[in-house]
Parts: structure tokens; C-alpha cells; sequence
């Protein structure tokens, strides 16, 4: 089968060119934040014993394509057997657990020739959106096997999971990531407690959870920032013995995220002393400083730094207009309170910029630390 070995080649090469651009992009963050050469051999070794965000990746990506391979191969199997068989019309049916692609979802129960769907993309041949992991399929327009006046359901999410994939996309649609929303929830998806926060946070008080079992909730926030978590939540994560946090960072690498950090099994949650380690990742990453060192050194802050100049020449235009009396009191104050605005909206341009891009870094550091303090450290996609 010629075009399923090229597929498959194709996919390997699209996943390993990938890689390669995310290490080399990791590695130059990690250069630009003062790390050694050792230290980023060893991190980027960590990674690959542990499966972690970049060579984890990697291995997932190499898994779905062996497996849309096969299954790429049993559709061309099947549909070679019912042309075979005289079949001249085929149906679309695509899958309706949730995750159906916008470009399938319409095409469900869609009937014309094989000439017709090889046409217009097959099922998994990459003119989705949902490319080779699309999970459709093409039957005989008159198959009756399956009820087909809904889609087919595969893989259905328990209730559970429902209600939390519900709550974490609610956070998102009311906050629109611009402000933290906390929501406080049991084993059973019940939620006990919202409250919404600023940017940087969302605040309780120990008498928010009197007469609440802590140790069966689970706490789920936003990150605006799209980070991992920050030393606070860990903290409070340990005081409060809770059962799970979760941490929405829609924005980060790894793509739409949550990240999770629990006890590791028949373990508990470390006493808040210990994360002293977590502190200066903290510090050392995110630190006025770390983010000067960045702004001067990295080339992905170019533009930043152009934006930067731009408006402090402006203001400097000002200024001059102002000591030549060319502008009253009055016009000098207006343009310069417009200047500030205009440097610390960049200034928040820039933060979120260097917060993503030292992501991985930080979630790679973070979870080595994490290992070591007996707490889990892991993520999802949204």
C-alpha cells in the first residue's frame, strides 16, 4: 500500500521536524535565562527518561500515527471490500462523544459515491481539521447495523468527567481569561464554592470551607498567564489537603492545557516548608530580573523591545514639545498619562510573551522538583 506508507512517512518526518524546532527553541530559552550547558543536557535528558512535554510528545505523536496507520488501513480495506461487492453509495457517520471536528460534524449522514468522498477528503485524510485523528467512517447508504439517524458513540466521557471539562470551560468563557475564577468541587462534580479573583489570583478564606471534606474536593482555576502553578498553590494545596488542583492554561506550549498536581499514591501532601526549591524556580524564572534578561537577550523579544523604544521616543517627543512650550500644562499631562498607558500595556504584552515561551522550562523544572516531594505533577488537554 504506496500511499499509506507515504502517509505514514510523512507524518514521522511532520512530527520529528516538530520536535526538533521545540528542543531548539527550548534550548534557546534556556540559554537566554542563564542555564549551563550541563544543566540543559540534563534537563532535556530528564525529559526523555521521563516522557515529558517535548519527547513525551513525541512518542504520543508516534503512537497515533501507528494507530491512524491501521486504522487508515482497515477503512481502505473495508471500502475496497464493499466497492468489491457492488456498492455504488456510501454514508458519512462521525462520531458524537464531543469531540467531533467542525468539519465532520457536518457531513454526518452525507451519502454519495467513493469518487465523491475521495473528492472532497475521506475520513482521516487530513482535510479535517481534526486531520488523521479523525475517527468517521464510510458505510454502505443502505447499512442498517447501527442507528444511524444519530452519530455513532465512541469513547464517551464518564459523568464526571463531564461535569469537570464543564466547569473548567465555563471558568474560561466568564473570566475570558482575563481574571482568575476558582471553583471548589467534590469526587462527585458537585460544585461547592466559585469565586472570581483578580489577574494574578483568587482568594478564600478558611471560613469559606467550614464543614466542607477537603480531602474529597478537587480546586480548579485559570491561569490568565498560562503557566503552571504558581508556589501559592501549592501551598495552599498542602494546607487544605485537598484531593487535586487543577490549573486551566489555555495559552501554554503544550497547547489548551490543565495541570494537575495530587499526592502520588498511598502518599501525602508535603508540609509547606519543603517547597522552599519551588520558591526559587519561582523567583529564578519569573523574577523582575529573569524578565529584564529576556527582553535583552532573547530574539523573540524583538518587536517587544522595538514597541518598547517607540514609546518612549514618542514620549520623549513630548517632553521636548512641552520644555519648547509648544504644548500647555494641560495637553503635557493628558499625552503623558497616555504615554504610561501605552508603556504598560506593552509591558503586559510582554509578561504573558515571556511567561509562555519560558513555559516548558518551567513546567519541566517544576515536575522534577514536584517528583522528589512525593507530589504528582501532570497535565491534560482541555
Amino acid at each position: 500500500m504506496p500511499d499509506l506508507q507515504l502517509s505514514i512517512a510523512n507524518q514521522i518526518a511532520t512530527s520529528a521536524s516538530q520536535t526538533s524546532l521545540s528542543v531548539q527553541e527550548l534550548i534557546t530559552t534556556m540559554k537566554a535565562s542563564g542555564m549551563a550547558d550541563s544543566a540543559i543536557k540534563q534537563t532535556l535528558m530528564n525529559d526523555l527518561n521521563s516522557g515529558g512535554p517535548l519527547f513525551g510528545s513525541f512518542r504520543n505523536k508516534l503512537k497515533n500515527t501507528v494507530r491512524n496507520g491501521v486504522e487508515l488501513s482497515s477503512n481502505g480495506s473495508a471500502n475496497g471490500t464493499f466497492t468489491k461487492a457492488g456498492v455504488q453509495e456510501f454514508q458519512w457517520v462521525s462520531v458524537g462523544d464531543g469531540k467531533v471536528c467542525p468539519d465532520c460534524e457536518g457531513r454526518h449522514g452525507e451519502t454519495g459515491t467513493m469518487e465523491f468522498f475521495e473528492t472532497i477528503g475521506l475520513p482521516a485524510s487530513g482535510f479535517s481539521v481534526c486531520t488523521t485523528n479523525c475517527r468517521c467512517q464510510l458505510v454502505p447508504e443502505n447499512y442498517k447495523g447501527e442507528n444511524l439517524d444519530k452519530p455513532l458513540i465512541k469513547n464517551k466521557r464518564s459523568a464526571f468527567a463531564r461535569k469537570q471539562n464543564h466547569i473548567e470551560k465555563d471558568i474560561l468563557k466568564q473570566s475570558k481569561n482575563k481574571h482568575e475564577i476558582g471553583v471548589l468541587y467534590d469526587s462527585k462534580g458537585k460544585e461547592l464554592l466559585r469565586r472570581k479573583g483578580t489577574a494574578k489570583t483568587v482568594k478564600f478564606f478558611q471560613t469559606d470551607f467550614e464543614g466542607i471534606d477537603m480531602t474529597d474536593t478537587i480546586f480548579t482555576h485559570n491561569h490568565p498567564t498560562s503557566t503552571s502553578f504558581s508556589i501559592t498553590d501549592f501551598k495552599f494545596a498542602s494546607k487544605m489537603k485537598i484531593k487535586e488542583m487543577r490549573a486551566i492554561a489555555p495559552d501554554h506550549n503544550l497547547g489548551a492545557v490543565v495541570f494537575k498536581i495530587r499526592p502520588k499514591k498511598g502518599g501525602a501532601w508535603p508540609s509547606i516548608n519543603k517547597f522552599y526549591k519551588l520558591r526559587a524556580l519561582e523567583k529564578e524564572l519569573f523574577s523582575s530580573k529573569a524578565m529584564e534578561k529576556w527582553l535583552k537577550t532573547s530574539p523573540d523579544a524583538v518587536k517587544l523591545n522595538a514597541r518598547f523604544k517607540d514609546v518612549m521616543a514618542r514620549r520623549g517627543v513630548v517632553i521636548d514639545s512641552y520644555a519648547s512650550k509648544s504644548i500647555t500644562l494641560d495637553e503635557y499631562s493628558k499625552k503623558i498619562k497616555q504615554s504610561r498607558s501605552e508603556w504598560r500595556a506593552v509591558a503586559r504584552e510582554a509578561s504573558k510573551e515571556h511567561d509562555i515561551k519560558i513555559g516548558t522550562v518551567h513546567f519541566t523544572k517544576q515536575k522534577e522538583i514536584a517528583d522528589l516531594l512525593g507530589i504528582d505533577l501532570t497535565w491534560e488537554k482541555l
